[in-house]
């Protein structure tokens, strides 16, 4: 005669469950709030300032060094150098220590105007001796770290 060997298996009590539950719970929890294996790298930043010579408002600004070009309108609109909707200059300078930072300013077609690093610091935007006011409205300013 064969004797078959059953178990019974018995299902853990309530309180078993609700533990595990608030266990695991927190331990997801935990997990999400942990920090970035990676830290975000941060951006240097250069401060300017565009000035016109002739009139001589002079409004500071800042820009990421992050390879993207910035336009002159899209920064200094509302600001005195804008005059009737567009951006009125002679010059750019900054007005930070741009170590490590290099920047092109370009013109509205693309053609490079002046260089900002920490070496050269200005930059005139008319091409002229004296200050001559310039539309520099579509000048771009790209900053690469």
């Amino acid at each position: 005669m064969r004797t078959s060997h059953l178990h019974t298996i018995q299902s853990p009590s309530p309180i078993f469950n609700m533990y595990t539950f608030i266990t695991l719970t927190a331990l997801f929890a935990a997990s999400l709030a942990a920090p970035a294996k990676h830290a975000r790298q941060t951006l240097p930043t250069l401060n300017f300032a565009v000035s016109n010579d002739a009139s001589g408002a002079n409004v500071g600004s800042s820009i990421l060094a992050d390879g993207n070009a910035v336009t002159f309108l899209h920064d200094f609109a509302g600001t005195a150098l804008d005059r009737n909707g567009r951006i009125i200059a002679t010059s750019i300078q900054s007005t930070s220590n741009g170590a490590g930072i290099f920047c092109i300013i370009r013109d509205g077609e693309g053609k490079q105007v002046g260089l900002l690093n920490e070496q050269k610091t200005f930059a005139d935007l008319d091409g002229q001796e004296s200050a001559v006011e310039t539309d520099v409205s579509d000048f771009t300013l790209l900053c690469e770290a």
